[in-house]
């Protein structure tokens, strides 16, 4: 982490600004000590925000502890949020398939209904105790090309 710079994040999506336009607008803002900021010595365009650097002690600190900002961008008011600033790198990565036992993965589904109708043929389908179904806690459907991620936490007791 460090002390002296912050992660700038919130932006709408349909933001008309040219991202040489953003980082100004952020700087002049966040460059104010009547917002709480301070002078900015480095700012860079990330994925899903921006990184800006102080030259001050504190400022970082103090601006994280704010949390949310009301900015204006071009001709619109957008609240933003800013957090601790935060980079490195991964040093190790494993990943190791697991069974859930409480899953079950459905593939190979052909494309011809909408995704509010497929979880509601899939959960009814599932629920029915002539195919060995149960309750239906959740049902979620990825469209092709696209990555789902599912996070499971164990049930104790």
């Amino acid at each position: 982490m460090n002390d002296q710079r912050v992660l700038v994040s919130g932006f709408p999506a349909e933001l008309k600004l040219s991202e040489e336009e953003l980082l100004d607008k952020l700087e002049i803002f966040f460059g104010k000590t009547k917002n709480g900021g301070g002078d900015v010595e480095m700012r860079e365009l990330l994925q899903g925000g921006v990184m800006l650097g102080f030259t001050e002690d504190g400022v970082a600190q103090h601006l994280c502890q704010m949390g949310q900002f009301t900015v204006p961008l071009g001709k619109q008011q957008s609240c933003l949020t800013v957090s601790p600033y935060m980079s490195g790198k991964i040093q190790k990565a494993e990943v190791r398939p697991q069974p859930v036992p409480q899953s079950v993965l459905v593939l190979n589904i052909p494309d011809v209904l909408d995704s509010p109708e497929l979880q509601d043929i899939l959960e009814i389908h599932f629920q029915k105790p002539t195919r060995g179904g149960g309750e239906v806690e959740a049902v979620t459907v990825v469209p092709p090309g696209q990555r789902g991620l599912a996070v499971f936490t164990s049930k104790s007791g």
